[in-house]
């Protein structure tokens, strides 16, 4: 049978403490491998994870900034700005960035969360042993510890909400920043389905004159 990507071990009749660490062993030698295979090919195979940073065409300063083959890990948060990403990178990367950080925030509000939601569960009353205890089902019916989870959830929630509009407030203000640049794809119209009668530009112009009530000269 299908074993969930656990090694195909045997977990029948192990507790959820064996389970765990079965867990960690498998997923966490693969990360480890992983990541310092990464490390190792960043060093010595740098044109396949810098593509662009030999490129004179194409290249941009934050490109060219490979950092360490460790502090990388931080250095991207703290030496790249969003303004230079905005500028360099486009629009769209930004905001991919931005949200990859906004859940990153959330996920740390509910980690946080789990340092007071833990010992209340284990200390409940309830019937359940070893990581089980430390899970909300622990907690009996009717428990006022359950106020705990109340509290967490609307910490979590809170905090999105407020994340939410902050980034609301971002994108509309950098949104109409990037329409408002002179960029051709932001003062042009798209058509298709254009009859056959219509496809020419004197024909088209002559339409868009008339629905505009435009006199002056149109490119």
């Amino acid at each position: 049978e299908d074993c969930g990507g656990l090694g195909c071990e045997d977990l029948s009749g192990l507790s959820m403490l064996e389970i765990l660490r079965s867990t960690l062993r498998f997923y966490g030698t693969t990360f480890a491998v992983s990541f310092i295979s990464f490390l190792i090919g960043r060093k010595t195979l740098p044109k396949v994870y810098f593509v662009l940073a030999d490129s004179k065409e194409e290249a941009t300063e934050i490109s060219r900034r490979t950092f360490g083959p460790i502090d990388w890990m931080w250095k991207i948060f703290t030496r790249v700005s969003d303004e230079e990403i905005y500028e360099r990178c486009g629009f769209d990367s930004i905001c991919f960035i931005r949200m990859l950080m906004f859940g990153i925030k959330v996920s740390l509000v509910a980690t946080l969360n789990g340092t007071y939601l833990f010992p209340v569960y284990a200390n409940s009353g309830g019937t359940f042993a070893e990581l089980e205890a430390v899970t909300l089902g622990n907690v009996p019916d009717g428990s006022p510890r359950l106020i705990a989870a109340a509290i967490a959830c609307y910490a979590a929630f809170g905090f999105a909400l407020v994340l939410l509009y902050r980034e609301l407030a971002w994108y509309a203000t950098f949104r109409h920043r990037y329409l408002s640049q002179p960029r051709i794809e932001n003062y042009s119209i798209y058509l298709k389905h254009i009859p056959r009668d219509m496809r020419s530009n004197k024909v088209l112009e002559a339409f868009f004159r008339d629905i505009t009530g435009r006199k002056d000269e149109m490119v």
